[in-house]
Order: C-alpha cells, then sequence, then structure tokens
C-alpha cells in the first residue's frame, strides 16, 4: 500500500509518498497558485469493512493470527481491533475475552468465534450477516 499525499508550500509543490517501509519527498517547481490547485490526497489506507458477512469477518480475523495457531490471542486481537482506529483497544480486547473464551485458556478458537461476532456486533457496531 502506498499513500501519497501533496501539499504546497511557498517553495512550490511537495509530494510525499508513503510506502510500508520508506518515506520519499519529491519536490516539484511551480507558482503557488498552480500548486495550490494541484493540491490533493491522491489514495489513502483501506480499512476492513464495517459491514461483512460472518466468513469475511473470519478470515478478516485469521490475518491477524501472528503465530498461525488458528486461534486468536488477546493480543492479536488488540492488533485486529487497531486496524479498525478503534480506542481503548486493550479494554475492548479484553471484554471481548471474557465474552467470547468459554474455556478460559486464553484465546479464542474457531467453535468460540461466533461469541466473538456477536460480540463485535453488540460493542463495535459491525455489522456481520450470515
Amino acid at each position: 500500500m502506498v499513500v501519497t499525499l501533496a501539499y504546497s508550500s511557498p517553495a512550490g509543490l511537495s509530494m510525499w509518498s508513503l510506502k510500508k517501509s520508506s518515506i520519499t519527498r519529491e519536490k516539484t517547481s511551480g507558482s503557488k497558485k498552480a500548486a495550490r490547485k494541484k493540491m490533493a490526497i491522491i489514495s489513502c489506507p483501506i480499512l476492513p469493512k464495517r459491514q461483512m458477512s460472518v466468513q469475511e469477518f473470519k478470515d478478516w480475523l485469521m490475518k491477524y493470527d501472528a503465530d498461525h495457531d488458528g486461534r486468536i490471542s488477546q493480543e492479536e486481537l488488540q492488533h485486529a481491533l487497531r486496524s479498525l482506529h478503534t480506542w481503548f483497544t486493550w479494554w475492548k480486547s479484553r471484554d471481548a475475552m471474557k465474552e467470547a473464551d468459554h474455556n478460559r485458556n486464553g484465546n479464542i478458537d474457531k467453535d468460540e468465534i461466533e461469541k466473538l461476532v456477536i460480540y463485535a456486533q453488540k460493542n463495535l457496531n459491525m455489522k456481520i450477516h450470515a
């Protein structure tokens, strides 16, 4: 994913490209008026949709399964919530674990994800349909 920002300054138009591992800047010449016309956000990061099917929710959640064991820990759930730009991710991930982790092993297993779906619908304002 690349995010490119353009803004005008007294010295001309500046372009910033933010990539996963680096930030580059290129400067172009031109008048301030011309630079102001070109000022725009060219692309922006894509957030997960707040409306999805249960399978899409599971697939999205498994992207954050860091150890690839098929279970979601509280830390992995916290990273997933952070990707939604949610506030108080530690607290919300702890509450989700309390509600969804019935066997209290510290992970949400595949059979417990349905409870996590219900939590996300109630507390995270996500629309998850069958």
